[in-house]
């Protein structure tokens, strides 16, 4: 009997292999509907944009002396929220097959429909709850409602490596003037304001899904015509490098922090007057920091390689243009 617990692989296939942008894998502990007791397990998910697909697999916590451990597995279509709302980003919809030993051996099958949130507590990490309504196939099963509990954490793949020069995209047809830093610089700074309070989602690259600190930069550049590296570690090596200075930068540039003092793991943009733009984990999502604060002073201490993306007079005004 317990072969058949592999059948619903057979329904999250398809979605997984279409579906290999943001894989992430979650532990849990779960009860209610026909939990005899708590049950522990993990599944394993995978999500492009919005759309999702996960198998789990669940045990018996501690099954009473003398009896067998029961086993379960459930595979669910997904649908993130954040389209509804920067508040929504982390809730989510789902709708999926099961199986559980019963006892005596007997398996039952339903179908469930359920929705769930996860609480990002740093970076991948996140504490995740949620509610499903499980309905049986066979009326002799009981209906009902459970309850799952856990901890998740993102396994995003790492971004092709990127070459270490910024790419500008060319314009088609016609050519513009070119615009100043400056203008280019502003332009970014005035978009990203448009994000302010976006939560922080690790590997994000939308305003829908929320941003990383990468993934925020990657998307203000890209509309002004630069084609960034999508990892941190990479967009350190773009463009010009500048003296580890505040006082050296301009706005537009990037800074990168490291907390460990040598791998870099944080990406903001200088916007001047001793400020930054940044998705922040921390901060929760998309915000200026004052480098003259606490909060600012630990920026600086972290402070390790400035970088000048937007070199004067190298971009096309991209006005009425489109990019190849």
């Amino acid at each position: 009997m317990r072969s058949a617990l592999l059948l619903p692989a057979l329904f999250a296939v398809p979605a997984v292999l279409g579906a290999q942008t943001r894989p992430h894998l979650s532990v849990f502990t779960s009860t209610g509907a026909d939990v005899r007791q708590a049950q522990v397990g993990a599944q394993l998910g995978f999500e492009t944009g919005a759309l999702g697909a996960r198998l789990g697999i669940g045990t018996d916590a501690a099954a009473p002396p003398g009896e067998p451990v029961r086993l379960a597995a459930d595979a669910d279509a997904t649908v993130r929220l954040g389209a509804l709302g920067p508040a929504l980003a982390d809730a989510r919809f789902f709708a999926g097959l099961g199986l559980r030993e019963l006892d005596a051996g007997r398996v039952s099958a339903s179908s469930s429909l359920g929705a769930g949130y996860t609480y990002r507590l740093l970076g991948p990490v996140g504490v995740e709850g949620e509610l499903r309504y499980r309905v049986p196939f066979s009326q002799a099963d009981p209906a009902g409602v459970e309850v799952r509990v856990g901890l998740s954490v993102g396994l995003a793949r790492s971004a092709p490596r990127a070459a270490a020069l910024v790419r500008v995209v060319e314009p088609v047809a016609v050519r513009a003037p070119r615009a100043p830093a400056a203008a280019v610089a502003a332009r970014a700074i005035s978009r990203g304001e448009n994000f302010l309070g976006v939560p922080y989602r690790w590997g994000g690259n939308t305003p829908q899904e929320g941003f990383d600190c990468s993934g925020f930069l990657v998307y203000l550049f890209r509309e002004q015509g630069i084609e960034l590296p999508r990892v941190s570690r990479d967009q350190a090596r773009a463009g010009e490098p500048l003296p580890l200075s505040v006082d050296a930068l301009r706005p537009g540039d990037l800074m990168f922090f490291a907390r460990d003092g040598k791998t870099i793991d944080h990406v903001a943009m200088y916007v001047g007057d001793r400020r930054i733009l940044h998705s922040s984990s921390s901060g929760r999502g998309v915000r200026y920091d004052d480098l003259d604060t606490r909060r600012g002073q630990y920026y600086l201490n972290h402070f390790v390689a400035a970088r000048r993306v937007v070199p004067d007079g190298a971009l096309p005004r991209l006005d009425g243009l489109r990019a190849r």
